[in-house]
């Protein structure tokens, strides 16, 4: 099931995004609430998001647009990665000019 990100899922995603990196847990926090976040859940575990962000419109009035995906080791190769992808897409605005953003052991 994909949904919205809840305030009660916030710890869960900051554990996700500071696994194995040793970016500031204060900075991770500020980046979660400047993106529009999906969350991949069963069993009310959360298996991984998307975000996404739009950065504004270029000269050729394309929107400029962040989206990044990050899926849970035990949980990759299961689809859930390209439904989150999809489903972030989806919520950008048309026309958009994206840069998605992935890395297997965490965001970039």
């Amino acid at each position: 099931m994909l949904r919205d990100l809840r305030p009660d899922d916030i710890e869960t995603l900051v554990r996700m995004l500071r696994a194995g990196d040793h970016t500031p847990e204060e900075a991770v926090r500020r980046a979660i609430g400047a993106y529009h976040v999906l969350v991949g859940e069963e069993d009310g575990r959360m298996k991984g998001f998307v975000g996404t962000r739009e950065d504004g419109t270029r000269e050729d009035s394309t929107q400029e647009c962040d989206l990044r995906v990050y899926v849970d080791p035990v949980f990759r190769r299961q689809g859930l990665g390209r439904r989150l992808y999809e489903a972030g897409m989806a919520r950008l605005k048309e026309p958009a000019r994206v840069t998605a953003r992935y890395r297997a052991d965490g965001l970039a």
